[in-house]
């Protein structure tokens, strides 16, 4: 490490090609010690700005999760699913390339990256982080290239056995379970030269409960009781859920090497990740509270939503509601309103097989050659299902036959405390009825059930050949990189879309909607509900109603269920559900590599282009606009773009431990693959209650170009002793091209549309016809928009506190921070005001966030806590029904720690946790007076013992 650390060592870093990730095992530190300063090497000797995380021991990564593992790191952003670390930003930009040791990996969805939970964290050895990549690195990331690296058997000496057995035991779920990995790897010399070979198997299991409370989206109304004539606003439907949930993954990753002799190596690789989740939830959720007649409801009994002394038989609610001096909404009343339970259950089940071989070659003492071939397969099946009840009685003097909607007695809402509260009155009396919803005698009975799948596939064939010519007696020149690349993928994704319907009375699958009725228990006498004990809900602070619910294994039988309520499971549909997606890409790259070491200040750098060639197909449907029939036409569209992307990259060394970097490079990331389907969806969902009934539709654009960034980057790194550094950066990018959701105005045939039926009574209506049926929809595509800019700064430091006198010589400290600043277009996004929006930060980004890691490692002993917090962010500029108000998260920390005992030279036993603050999590629309949600998640606890043998 000294020699590292010198000016000698600075200069001949400068001079020479030395590849860090080969020089590591020279480092004797060992331990997370050892991990963080291997890592801190690869960062000083790089030759381009990386950051990277190194696995502690063989299979371990500091955390348990990818995503986790790299929210660590400066300007590294995750959000969580189910709690656990799911989806990573780099620098603001969700466009961020996913590779498996330089190569291409993928989860088969519409996306083109992984998915950061799918792999265990088990099967790697390290993580690299590029955020202002050279021309050798692979296109794709504008935010940055995240490389996941597995071990090779030539990285060690001799054999080596590794083994861990952990238990890990969920608090929320109150659920214990295991997880296992293993690892053997092994060289030895023969007559036919040295070979290596490495196993490394892994198998995690998990489980999950998050408890969610949200309000729906809110309305503006001047005629509320006691307020008329006053613009108030209140919420739509306020719900409490618990989702329960399992996670399995299982990896198995094998790699070969042999050199025949001192310059030849051949290599071959096999990675087979399958990731299992399963999630059910139960909710009970009561909506329409607001009398909206385009909301379709209170058509029956007196028309009111809104509670009020004045309606004969209310006489008993005095205080009906309550707003804020800002008209915000505290707590209401409310009859006829909609309640209704869910069970759900959905489930992922993604597979990613990846096989790899190739060879380096020193042809001469000058030329260095190399080529690799890659295989991918990917599938992803999913299924999503749920059952509804529907409180309350019928109604028999409901002539237009809604009868069973407006049955459930007068909610209140009290949105006061700590969190919302819901409790059902007695109409007469004003008083509360204890335990309404958990009398089965107050369901009307089965109402509805949603199901919806996906089956995708995808491929990919890689080849790229690579050489590199060393300048031996050129001072200046150190070497000229070059290399092509080509690449052929194929991608199928099945998605049926939302199928709702409702369940018909026993025996009569066509009478579904003859009423919106209930179907009674009885009808169906093989289907089975019980009682949710939602007590527990919130650790118990959340004051909502418990609620019956259909049992778990109803709906997690699927196909059976579906069938006994009279329908067929949802099938793919050739036009609207099925696209295929074929993209051919090829690519070249130069770099020169030059620099002087008898300069006053020794410095490096690299200057290269990339030019790729893109050939995008995509292969489906069409809807024809002004069709009097609902016309479809088929369509391949085809669309190519050739891009130039230069790179530069320089370093001083201002003394032996003071870089100063300089980088500036053009980036470039293809659309999803779903934003280029060309078919209009007309898709209720997309409903809009803020603009009184506005129907939208919605399609993709195959036209669609890539996202650009022009990026600039300028740090000072201080390497000022063993695992120690203090550094910071600034970065500038701009984005060409944002993509937005541009809206026009489209005429389609919708064959659900009714018109008014003639010499009918009010509201009556019939199916349209022909022409009847063409009306018009708010037609949201994607575009690209206008540019965005992001900028910012990350600081970081890390040391070790050797000069402290025992036992506190083993502490360490390290913290980072990262701020960014960024801006990109929002058409038609509006304040809670009305006021329109031009620009707002990037989706998933927070403008401040930091880590800040407490060390202890001594003897025996190692100890490690992590806190990462990060700044409100955007979560979407459109939530579903909420019109286009921003939704928001508000800022969140997040405490984990772990403590490990060194049995011997062998055996570890390490205790860890996540999460050890309970953190809620909140969002809300706009404004925090107006929230969406509450979120909590298990604190999670793992036992874990482990061997590492070296033989």
């Amino acid at each position: 490490m000294a020699l590292l650390l010198s000016a000698q060592a600075h200069a001949q870093q400068a001079g020479q090609d030395a590849d860090p990730l080969t020089e590591l095992d020279t480092v004797q530190v060992t331990g997370a010690r050892g991990s963080l300063t291997k890592a801190q090497i690869i960062k000083e000797t790089t030759d381009q700005i990386v950051d990277s995380i190194v696995a502690e021991d063989i299979g371990k990564l500091p955390d348990n999760n990818v995503a986790e593992a790299l929210q660590r790191i400066t300007g590294v952003q995750i959000t969580r699913n189910k709690g656990e670390g799911s989806s990573i930003m780099v620098r603001g930009l969700t466009q961020v390339r996913s590779e498996l040791n330089g190569r291409d990996i993928f989860t088969a969805n519409s996306g083109r990256a992984l998915s950061w939970e799918d792999v265990p964290a088990e099967l790697l050895g390290g993580v690299d982080v590029y955020k202002n990549p050279n021309a050798e690195l692979i296109e794709g990331g504008l935010g940055g290239l995240v490389n996941l690296r597995t071990r090779m058997p030539f990285d060690q000496e001799g054999m080596r056995l590794s083994g861990s057995f952990t238990v890990n035991q969920w608090d929320l779920r109150d659920s214990t379970q295991p997880s296992a990995s293993f690892l053997f790897s092994n060289r030895f010399q023969t007559g036919a030269g040295e070979f290596g070979i490495l196993l490394n198997v892994a198998h995690q299991e998990g489980q999950y409960r998050e408890d969610r409370i949200n309000f729906g989206s809110y309305l503006v109304y001047d005629d509320v009781p006691g307020y008329e004539g006053r613009e108030v606003v209140i919420p739509s439907e306020i719900g409490m859920y618990s989702h329960f949930g399992d996670r399995e993954r299982d990896g198995q990753y094998v790699a070969l090497q042999w050199k025949p002799n001192d310059d030849l190596e051949l290599y071959a690789q096999a990675l087979r990740s399958d990731y299992k989740f399963r999630n059910r939830e139960y909710s009970v959720r009561t909506g329409n509270l607001n009398n909206n007649a385009d909301d379709m409801v209170n058509w029956s009994g007196n028309g009111w939503g809104f509670v009020s002394p004045d309606i004969p038989g209310y006489e008993g609610f005095t205080d009906p509601f309550g707003f804020d001096a800002n008209g915000e909404f505290q707590y209401g009343t409310f009859n006829n309103a909609l309640v209704t339970t869910t069970a759900r259950m959905d489930w992922r089940n993604s597979v990613t097989s990846d096989y790899s071989f190739g060879a380096k070659w020193q042809a001469s003492d000058r030329l260095h050659l190399s080529t690799d071939f890659q295989y991918i397969d990917a599938t992803t099946e999913g299924v999503n299902y749920w059952v509804d009840l529907l409180a309350g009685q019928v109604d028999a003097d409901d002539w237009r036959g809604w009868a069973g909607l407006y049955g459930v007695p007068p909610l209140r809402v009290d949105a006061t405390g700590k969190y919302p509260t819901v409790t059902v009155y007695d109409q007469a009396t004003g008083q509360p009825i204890p335990g309404y919803m958990s009398d089965i005698a107050n369901y009307g009975g089965w109402y509805s059930h949603l199901d919806k799948r996906d089956d995708n596939d995808a491929e990919q064939f890689s080849w790229r050949a690579d050489l590199r010519w060393d300048f031996l007696e050129d001072g200046f020149l150190r070497d000229l990189r070059a290399g092509v690349r080509y690449t052929d993928r194929d991608a199928i994704t099945r998605s049926s879309g939302w199928n709702w319907q409702k369940i018909p009375p026993a025996g009569n699958p066509d009478g579904a909607w003859s009423s919106f009725r209930p179907a009674p228990f009885s009808d169906y006498p093989d289907a089975c509900y019980r009682l949710f004990p939602f007590g527990d809900h919130f650790r118990g602070a959340s004051g909502l109603p418990t609620g019956y619910v259909a049992c778990d294994e109803m709906v997690a039988d699927y196909e059976n269920t579906v069938r006994m309520f009279g329908h067929d499971p949802v099938p793919f549909n050739d036009v609207t559900d099925i696209r295929q997606y074929t993209e051919k890409t090829y690519a070249a790259y130069a770099m020169l590599r030059f620099g002087s070491d008898s300069a006053r200040f020794p410095w490096d750098a690299n200057a290269g282009v990339r030019v790729v060639r893109t050939e995008t197909t995509v292969d489906g449907y069409e809807l024809v606009p002004d069709s009097a029939t609902g016309e479809v036409s088929e369509v391949a569209v085809q669309h190519t773009y050739t891009d130039v992307l230069p790179s530069l990259n320089f370093r001083m060394f201002l003394t032996p431990q003071l870089q100063w970097r300089v980088a500036a490079s053009r980036a470039m990331s293809r659309p999803n693959f779903d934003l280029l389907d060309p078919y209009v969806y007309l898709n209720n969902t997309f409903f809009d209650f803020n603009t009184g009934g506005v129907s939208y539709a919605s399609r993709g654009n195959p036209y669609l170009e890539p996202m650009y960034a022009n990026q600039f980057d300028t740090s000072l790194e201080w390497y000022f002793g063993q695992g120690s550094m203090l550094y910071g950066t600034l970065f500038y990018k701009k984005v060409e091209g944002f993509y937005y959701y541009d809206t026009v105005t489209a005429n389609y045939y919708d064959a659900a549309f009714t018109v008014p039926l003639e010499g009918g009574n009010a509201g009556e209506t019939r199916p349209c016809v022909g022409q009847e049926c063409v009306r018009p929809f708010q037609l949201q595509t994607r575009s690209n928009g206008e540019d965005g800019k992001i900028k910012g700064a990350e600081v970081g430091f890390r040391q070790f506190f050797t000069f402290l006198p025992g036992p506190f010589d083993g502490l360490g400290l390290e913290a980072n921070y990262t701020y960014v600043d960024s801006s990109a277009p929002s058409p038609d996004a509006t304040t809670t005001d009305g006021i329109e929006i031009a620009y707002l930060p990037l989706e998933g980004l927070s403008k401040h966030s930091y880590n800040v890691v407490l060390m202890y490692e001594k003897s025996r002993v190692s100890f490690r806590a992590a806190y990462n917090w990060r700044d409100t962010w955007l979560v979407t500029t459109r939530p579903p029904n909420a019109g286009h108000v921003p939704q928001y998260h508000d800022e969140t920390g997040q405490l984990d720690a772990s403590l490990r005992f060194n049995l011997n030279d062998v055996w570890s036993i390490t205790l860890d946790g996540t999460n050890l603050l309970d953190e809620t999590r909140f969002d809300y629309y706009g404004s925090p007076s107006r929230p969406n949600g509450w979120y909590i998640n298990d604190r999670r606890y793992g036992l874990s013992i482990r061997a590492n043998l070296d033989l």
